[in-house]
């Protein structure tokens, strides 16, 4: 009984002070299922990696879609940096730096919406085997794009929280 009376209660609060889930439809009705997700033309092979990467992660994430009322332009960028260096000046370790710049559009308006940039870092191990690194290096990209399509999920679904659907961007 206490149990339920303190359920009641949080919600009565959290409907009092305006509380609105992040994920629900905005005002204009439009919500993360209504985005189709296009990645730009890249030309570097890590690039177009780590976007398909990300791109993949989207589409499981929101969807698929050919026609949307929204669409968002993704441009990933990857660089790599090694960490650890051992007394042969052997890289141990490296970090994958992500970042993806990325514009929401209106898709029958042709007006940006939203623009900005997520960012994201992978760290692994790096074996002597040429196979293992190659693998490792692989491995850390694929946690980095999935961490970085996490990151502008929450950046989009911020955008829709805050009924701002129908205003451009400058």
């Amino acid at each position: 009984m206490t149990r339920l009376f303190f359920l009641s209660l949080i919600t009565l609060i959290l409907s009092a002070c305006g509380f609105k889930p992040l994920h629900a439809t905005s005002a204009s009705g439009v919500n993360l299922s209504d985005i189709q997700v296009v990645m730009a033309q890249i030309q570097d092979v890590q690039d177009r990696e780590a976007g398909f990467y990300m791109q993949q992660r989207l589409l499981d994430r929101i969807g698929e879609k050919e026609k949307a009322k929204h669409i968002v332009t993704i441009v990933p960028s990857v660089s790599r940096r090694r960490l650890g260096v051992t007394s042969n000046d052997v890289a141990s370790r490296y970090d994958i730096n992500l970042q993806a710049s990325y514009v929401l559009t209106d898709s029958a308006s042709g007006k940006v919406l939203d623009k900005g940039s997520v960012s994201a870092v992978s760290t692994f191990g790096a074996p002597n085997d040429p196979y293992g690194l190659d693998a490792a290096d692989t491995n850390g990209t694929q946690q980095g794009a999935r961490e970085l399509a996490d990151r502008l999920i929450m950046k989009l679904a911020t955008y829709y929280s805050q009924d701002k659907a129908n205003k451009a961007v400058p």
